[in-house]
């Protein structure tokens, strides 16, 4: 890499190259410098990066400036990526569909200890699926340096209360420990090394998932050794997976807070991951117009832009949504959403947070007077005769107060007498005698507080 290339981006100008000049002459090698192809210099894009090199701000803002953005700019992302990768599915290695898979064969015991670490969130991963090409679109559309999603002019932020309301994990005070903080932790990171690290024959460590699986799967002889390997599946396969199949030893920290698993953040740790993740794709993907991995949790991706469709939501409040969205919700919701060309975009997205009312539900309520002026004993006779006829019934629901009246109605006169109407008058305060006490209001949805995506607790 050249030393005016800026970190490996910046506008593409003048480069350097090694060559031999007049090595008969000289016989030694010289720099000397290479002027810039003219249609390229017109293009006006900005130049491939070596590793670890840097995009600037404005490539996820400007179309042009970049092989990725004009493709974004047509449509035409998802049909670049199958020419440009023979075709083959994107390696997205969050596995959603193995974790699922696994999860699903865990006995009462094992679902308990996951929901005692604050992880039953993810319990409902079973018989889901990930959306590969959805997901791919959705990587090219997040602007990593500000973390918004950006989809048809609307701006998303992205926070770690909607990876909690997604997901269902816990989002506790404390940071997830990246490094060890103590003795104790070292000892145990230590400790894991011996029991779950293996050397590649190519040589890298890691822990690869047949080890873990081992434990797992295996009988439950010890819960706090199960926590840690199941820690370690859920790191690897859907919290912070990466495009390696193994789980690097630099995570061993994260999994030794297994047992004190809800005192942490995990929600951050599990974005922060993304966010890295995004970046290391677009890097490949606005420099040469397409990317074959990505890493992070891009099913938090596809989740929160689904529930954002301009379409009628799927169980809207249900937490997690992992809960309330099936593979076959998911794979209706991507085929409206497709344009002709391939990509995603074309229902189009509402602005709504989770807490918050969806706008394309339907506010509309029962009058309070419909059925409220039923005697309880007519709708109590047909729902025994059946004279609704299999629709649903409706009965009107009375207060505490109104219950004990009528059921003293019912004792003191065997449902019929006429004293005991005179006496305390029927339930609805109908009659002659001393009328019942009006009906309590009637009950309103819960009042939302102010802001946007409000945090909902998981228990």
């Amino acid at each position: 890499m050249g030393e005016g290339d800026e970190g490996g981006y910046g506008k593409k100008g003048k480069g350097h190259r090694k060559d031999k000049v007049n090595e008969e002459e000289e016989g030694s090698e010289s720099w000397h410098v290479e002027e810039e192809d003219e249609d390229e210099e017109v293009n006006g894009l900005w130049c491939k990066s070596g590793k670890g090199g840097r995009l600037p701000d404005e490539v996820y803002r400007v179309n042009k400036l970049s092989v990725g953005g004009r493709l974004k700019e047509s449509g035409e992302v998802i049909a670049s990526r199958v020419l440009l990768n023979n075709k083959r599915e994107v390696n997205f290695n969050c596995r959603v569909e193995t974790f699922g898979q696994i999860v699903k064969q865990f006995d009462e015991r094992k679902k308990r200890l996951v929901a005692e670490m604050g992880f039953a969130g993810l319990l409902h991963f079973v018989d889901k699926g990930l959306p590969r090409n959805l997901c791919y679109w959705l990587c090219t559309m997040v602007d990593v340096k500000r973390r918004v999603l950006v989809v048809n002019g609307l701006e998303f932020p992205l926070s770690k209360i909607q990876v909690h309301w997604v997901l269902g994990i816990p989002i506790g005070p404390r940071h997830v420990p990246k490094v060890c903080e103590d003795d104790a932790m070292e000892n145990e990171v230590a400790r894991l090394c011996e029991s779950f690290v293996t050397r590649c024959p190519s040589g890298p460590r890691g822990v690869s998932r047949k080890t873990i699986l081992e434990v797992i799967e295996g009988p439950l002889e010890d819960d706090s050794e199960f926590k840690k390997a199941f820690m370690m599946m859920a790191v690897n396969d859907v919290m912070a997976p990466t495009s390696c199949h193994r789980m690097s030893v630099k995570m061993l920290p994260v999994v030794s807070v297994a047992e004190r698993a809800k005192e942490y953040d995990w929600c951050s740790f599990v974005l922060d991951h993304l966010i890295k993740s995004v970046g290391n794709f677009a890097k490949r993907f606005y420099t040469e117009g397409y990317a074959k991995c990505c890493g992070g949790c891009t099913i938090f991706l596809a989740v929160l832009y689904l529930d954002r469709l301009r379409r009628n939501p799927v169980s809207w409040g249900v937490f997690p949504r992992m809960k309330a969205w099936t593979k076959e919700d998911i794979n209706l919701a991507k085929k409206e959403d497709r344009k002709a060309a391939g990509d995603y975009g074309g229902l189009g997205c509402v602005d709504v947070a989770y807490g918050e009312r969806h706008p394309l539900e339907a506010r509309d309520k029962m009058p309070e007077s419909e059925y409220n002026e039923l005697d309880p004993q007519i709708v109590t006779t047909c729902k025994r005769k059946g004279a609704l006829k299999g629709r649903r019934k409706l009965i009107p629901k009375l207060n505490p107060y109104e219950y004990k009246l009528r059921r003293k109605m019912q004792n003191d006169g065997n449902a019929g007498s006429s004293n005991g109407r005179q006496k305390y008058g029927n339930a609805e305060g109908i009659g002659t005698g001393t009328s019942a006490p009006p009906r309590s209001p009637p009950m309103f949805s819960r009042q939302q507080s102010e802001g946007r995506d409000q945090d909902h607790l998981y228990h």
